[in-house]
């Protein structure tokens, strides 16, 4: 029985491409789902959004509710914190 020394090169691999080829070769396939496509990239930025609320938000509880003593501002405080957690989520 022969032993045939193994390659270590592989016939898969990975090329740099230029980005205008990917977004070419990828547009073919989102080709018939526009519609599709286009929601697909607004929830991702709307997800990305909401994620951007939660420092802002933690930062007002921070600033504005403890240490300012806003017991009354403590609710919409945490309410924004919960809404943009389920929005991120949501869009995810």
């Amino acid at each position: 029985m022969a032993h045939h020394a193994r390659s270590t090169e592989s016939n898969f691999a990975a090329r740099k491409r230029p980005t205008m080829e990917v977004l070419r070769r990828v547009g073919v396939f989102l080709k018939p789902y526009p519609w599709l496509a286009i929601g697909t990239v607004l929830a991702a930025v709307l997800s990305l959004l909401a994620s951007f609320a939660f420092p802002k938000l933690t930062q007002f509880a921070i600033d504005e509710v403890i240490t300012k003593s806003r017991g009354d501002l403590l609710a919409p405080a945490m309410i924004g914190l919960i809404a943009a957690f389920f929005l991120r989520d949501a869009f995810s």
